[in-house]
């Protein structure tokens, strides 16, 4: 590591404007003195930049001591920018005050297909020359969101919604807050589409980048979940795919021990998605340079699952309990994560991480190689498809206009229904609509831009989704995908039971035939060692009951708000009644509540 602080340590927050009108200038960001909820940190210092018309204008905050840390290098007249993580495939995460340098000198000379392929991390950066010239990206699955919004005279672009509305408003007025983009919150619990918080302001789709040419901004729009049917890797096995996998998701592991913590640490549960990542980590060799921790009671079948894992692989492996008190009121935390994340998240999501010394990663990426819902072999139709998520999912509660909701749910039905096309595969639709919406606004997104949030280096890329997405959606459906990349780490992995069902007809043949190739490997036996009684323990009672307690009086004096426009679009009443039953609540329900209190936050 080259001199300079920790990776995790800068934050920061870039803008531009374009002027849509010929030869005029665009607004100047000197103008816009941003707020610490607005920026989601505390600056320290700032760039203004202009290309040589004026047509461009850029802004960039970062909240570390030394100004040139990284966030943004000048070069020639040119500039490049970084919020985020990024690292190149293949190298260590560098310091920060390299990141925005090796992009102004790659910029010119690398395609931006060929930037999407090799660039790491959960970023949005961006190049511009002089001239006028350049892009602006986010990483290929855009979990880190970039915002934009335009009228007659301006198209702004930021990694910060905040900023977008504030530019739109030319800096003079209070951004108009989105009403009824809000409501997803209280409907399907996290946001579906690209409305944001703000009136005019949306988030670009995943794969979107934005191409710059004599300072005129154009939208290109890809598709990272899409592998054409004559792409090379229609035509590959389950186990080149496999393979395909365990490099790409290997190479990641080994750069994340370069990234600067005291200990780096694998969050281990007994589901499939974290044991992918044990499986790469054993058969890369790399298993014994990481701690494994898992969270909850003695008697939690995560807990005794990944406890038998560990100690047959002879890794360290630690049990925690997550924190469900601090020193700060829930209401407190509650309100401050609403108004940083523009109302991107439901509320219900703000527990994140405290800074820690340590490196955490997950099996979040499991999520993006797997689907999101079993379908029986069929071409569905849009009205078949529909039947397989029927209104009564959600709303549950009933907590919005009878109306709202009504529109809400044809909305999810088309996008369901044309993304990424009529004609694909109704998986590959779920997979669309489930990556781009539950993983963006619930998983990442907004969450990244908060100091602090996140001490997870993630594991995503173009690499490894493709393979997963070139697999036949029944192999996909059927994980079988995961079950060749354990099986090629350790037959322990496939065999040893899991906390949910475990393998599906489909990957148990495919096991079988593999294990029938090699004498030494045992036939897998799925799951049927029996799950441990997971009554809760008198410390994790007391641990819930604690917080359902802050939750509850929260709720009440949110609901008790009445002079809030909020209660124009979710039923009072019914949210009122649901809080009676909260202890009743179903997940689903509770994040429904949650999200009622999140739009009465937000509009309050």
């Amino acid at each position: 590591m080259t001199g300079g602080s920790s990776i995790a340590d800068v934050d920061a927050a870039i803008a531009v404007a374009f002027s849509n009108r010929r030869g005029a200038p665009a607004p100047n960001w000197l103008g816009c003195s941003p707020s610490v909820a607005e920026l989601g940190f505390t600056p320290r210092h700032r760039l203004d930049w202009s290309d040589g018309s004026g047509a461009v204008q850029v802004a960039c905050w970062h909240n570390e001591e030394d100004r040139g840390a990284g966030a943004w290098h000048e070069q020639d007249g040119a500039v490049g920018f970084v919020a985020g993580s990024v690292r190149w495939r293949g190298e260590d995460w560098y310091s920060p005050t390299r990141w925005a340098r090796h992009l102004v000198a790659a910029a010119p000379s690398r395609s931006l297909d060929d930037l999407h392929d090799q660039l790491r991390g959960l970023f949005v950066a961006g190049y511009l020359s002089a001239a006028g010239d350049g892009w602006l990206m986010t990483d290929v699955m855009g979990m880190r969101l970039l915002y934009w919004g335009e009228d007659e005279d301006v198209t702004v672009i930021s990694s910060r919604a905040a900023l977008v509305a504030e530019g739109l408003a030319r800096f003079r007025d209070e951004p108009p807050r989105d009403d009824t983009s809000a409501c997803w919150l209280a409907f399907t619990g996290f946001r579906v589409g690209n409305d944001t918080g703000y009136q005019g302001v949306q988030v670009a789709p995943q794969g979107a980048h934005l191409l710059v040419h004599e300072a005129a901004p154009t939208w290109v729009q890809t598709n990272p979940l899409v592998v054409d049917p004559g792409d090379e890797l229609r035509s590959c096995t389950v186990g080149e795919l496999g393979e395909i996998l365990y490099e790409d998701v290997g190479e990641s592991l080994r750069a994340a021990l370069s990234y600067p913590a005291e200990r780096h640490i694998i969050r281990l549960t007994g589901g499939k998605d974290s044991r992918l990542v044990l499986a790469v980590a054993l058969r890369a060799g790399l298993a014994s340079e990481f701690t494994y921790e898992t969270i909850g009671p003695p008697d939690l079948a995560d807990v005794q699952i990944a406890s038998e894992l560990c100690h047959h692989f002879s890794l360290e492996h630690e049990v925690g309990f997550l924190e469900l008190g601090t020193s700060e009121p829930f209401a407190s935390r509650f309100r401050r994560f609403v108004e940083r994340t523009g109302c991107m998240v439901n509320g219900r999501e703000f527990g994140g991480h405290p800074k820690s010394p340590d490196l955490r990663l997950t099996g979040l990426c499991g999520e993006l190689l797997r689907t999101y819902r079993k379908l029986p072999d069929a071409n569905w139709t849009t009205e078949q498809l529909a039947k397989r998520v029927p209104r009564s999912q959600f709303g549950q509660l009933g907590l919005l206009r009878g109306d709202l909701a009504d529109d809400l749910y044809a909305r999810f039905l088309d996008k369901l229904a044309n993304e990424p096309s009529p004609a694909a595969d109704p998986l590959d639709r779920f997979h669309m609509l489930y990556a781009g919406s539950r993983m963006r606004f619930v998983r990442g997104g907004a969450r990244e831009e908060l100091s602090g949030d996140s001490d997870v280096v993630p594991l995503y890329s173009r690499t490894a989704v493709r393979a997963a997405m070139a697999l036949d959606s029944r192999d996909r459906q059927s994980e079988l995908l995961f079950a060749e990349v354990m099986r090629m780490a350790s037959e322990r992995l496939v065999r040893h039971r899991f906390t949910d069902p475990g393998w599906d007809t489909r990957a148990s043949a495919h096991l079988d035939a593999m294990a029938a190739t090699d004498p030494s490997a045992g036939s897998p036996a799925g799951n049927g060692a029996a799950v441990p009684d997971l009554r809760p323990t008198t410390l994790m009672a007391t641990l819930h009951s604690h917080g359902a307690t802050d939750r509850i009086e929260f709720l009440t004096d949110v609901l008790a708000d009445a002079p809030n426009r909020a209660w124009d679009l979710v039923d009072r009443g019914a949210a009122l009644r649901a809080l009676d039953r909260y202890a009743s609540l179903t997940n689903r329900q509770r994040r429904e509540l949650f999200g009622a209190a999140s739009i009465a936050v937000w509009l309050g």
